[in-house]
């Protein structure tokens, strides 16, 4: 882990991981609540940029009590889950739960906490199933 986020090199493309999501977070019903693809963002401007995902997901009733606790959380709600390709290959990152409740002085402990980590264990965990 390095300033608080998580890095995991993949083998497959991006969009083969991150196409997947929507479907896993439907399975564990976990809603969706954005997908930003940064490329084809910047493409519309004129710009290149290699390829960059972000879907960000979450459940009110497992974010809200940390918001409740710490206000300032909601700058990192909902979870969210980067895919993008550098010259070091592909990548889905993801910030630690657990370093969100330490930089917002909220306890890291808390069973709130315990469940985000289980879910980005989940949902990593079936990203790189093999089909």
């Amino acid at each position: 882990m390095e300033k608080g986020l998580y890095h995991l090199h993949v083998r497959q493309t991006v969009e083969c991981r991150i196409d997947r999501l929507p479907t896993i977070l439907n399975n564990l019903e976990i809603p969706v609540f954005s997908t930003v693809d940064h490329k084809a963002n910047a493409v519309s401007i004129g710009l290149g940029m290699k390829v960059a995902w972000v879907v960000s997901f979450g459940n009110p009733a497992t974010g809200t009590p940390l918001m409740r606790q710490s206000p300032e959380t909601a700058v990192e709600l909902p979870l969210k889950i980067s895919a993008r390709k550098s010259i070091a290959g592909m990548f889905l990152s993801w910030s630690d739960p657990t370093w969100i409740a330490e930089r917002f002085d909220a306890d890291p402990d808390s069973e709130t906490i315990a469940k985000m980590c289980k879910i980005f264990e989940t949902i990593i965990r079936k990203m790189l199933e093999t089909y």
